[in-house]
């Protein structure tokens, strides 16, 4: 075995442990992308049918006595930025159901 050999081996070894490090976090990406999925399809679910208590509930918090909760969020308008960010920079093999899944959400909150 000669010098040039060796190296390609240690290499070949080297661009398989890169491709084993890319199937993982592709794996990983792919799962968190079901994750928000399955999250906003449970949101979606929960005024499902435009249930108006619980759509403005998601819009704006509020105490028990009806005044604005200082430290509401608005999940509607945190939804639709997750829209465009995922338009903008997002799009790929694995989230195609992340877009159709987003954009169901805000048709049911809106």
């Amino acid at each position: 075995m000669t010098i040039d050999e060796s190296a390609g081996g240690a290499s070949m070894a080297a661009e398989g442990a890169e491709k084993k490090e890319d199937d993982k976090v592709e794996n990983e990406n792919e799962q968190s992308v079901k994750k928000v999925v399955r999250i906003l399809r449970f949101m979606q679910l929960l005024v499902e049918g435009h249930f108006t208590p619980l759509q403005n509930h998601l819009r704006e918090q509020r105490t028990s006595d009806g005044q604005a909760n200082p430290k509401t969020f608005d999940f509607v308008g945190y939804i639709s930025t997750m829209l465009g960010v995922f338009e903008k920079q997002y799009v790929n093999c694995y989230s195609c159901e992340l877009g159709y899944q987003l954009i169901d959400t805000l048709i049911e909150l809106i």
